[in-house]
């Protein structure tokens, strides 16, 4: 695994937690079949810069990688065939291992270049709707995690003030005692 492969996972680690939602099997089928069909069905012509050969050799390990549950392998992999043949169906792979990772940003950013560089794919309204779904999660999460700071600053500001309601409570209970005790204490003299 190359360092890169081993930075993203740390990363992903400490940042994203993972993705949490189990789509129907219909949809793990469609995003399957959406797989295979966009990394061999949908490569454009060859032109001279581009080496389609070597591309195919790695989109089928970047897929071997991917039904193993290899994800940061397949995105490597994957990586390596976009730089070999840009095919956009290559971009919704990416997105597709990202979401995987739990880097639903990430996933967001390669489902929309896929659609803006093959918006008549058959499988760009998949994007889309993978798109959409995950920015939903984003915003839940982040949604969530702002509803969590605010109830974590309540929560501090409920301590600091029974904090100060106890030292007010304990000065005014050391200030009844000394009265009592001067109460108590008959004059000098």
């Amino acid at each position: 695994m190359s360092g890169r492969g081993q930075s993203r996972s740390r990363i992903s680690r400490q940042i994203f937690r993972p993705f949490k939602a189990h789509p129907p099997a219909s949809a793990l089928l469609l995003c399957r079949v959406a797989l295979i069909g966009l990394a061999f069905g949908l490569a454009a012509p060859a032109t001279a810069d581009r080496r389609p050969d070597a591309a195919r050799a790695v989109v089928e390990s970047a897929q071997r990688a991917y039904d193993l549950g290899l994800f940061e392998q397949a995105l490597v992999d994957y990586d390596d065939a976009y730089a070999l043949d840009p095919q956009p169906a290559l971009l919704f792979n990416i997105g597709q291992c990202h979401r995987k990772l739990g880097e639903l940003e990430r996933a967001v950013h390669f489902y929309r270049r896929f659609v803006a560089l093959a918006p008549e794919s058959v499988n760009a309204s998949l994007a889309r709707d993978l798109a959409d779904e995950v920015e939903a999660l984003v915003a839940d999460r982040e949604r969530a995690a702002r509803e969590e700071g605010a109830q974590r600053r309540r929560i501090e500001l409920a301590r600091l003030e029974a904090a100060r309601a106890q030292a007010a409570a304990r000065a005014l209970a050391r200030a009844a005692l000394e009265a009592r005790r001067l109460a108590l204490t008959p004059p000098a003299g």
